[in-house]
């Protein structure tokens, strides 16, 4: 998890969001959460918020298809 301060470098998206840019369901977004394979943090709120760059890190994902 990152700390808030990251937060405002650094493009988050919420856990629909990264499901739909990684062509994945919102099961599969959890699971990589739970595994470690995602950076994010928990807002005041508690809703967590995804760093959208590691979606697409190896192992994590394939971005999804031009065209």
């Amino acid at each position: 998890m990152i700390t808030a301060p990251d937060l405002e470098t650094r493009r988050t998206v919420n856990i629909s969001q990264a499901a739909t840019l990684a062509g994945v369901s919102v099961r599969t977004i959890y699971n990589w959460l739970h595994a470690g394979k995602l950076e994010y943090a928990r807002t005041a709120g508690g809703a967590v918020r995804i760093v959208a760059e590691t979606l697409f890190r190896p192992g994590v994902a394939r971005p999804p298809p031009l065209g």
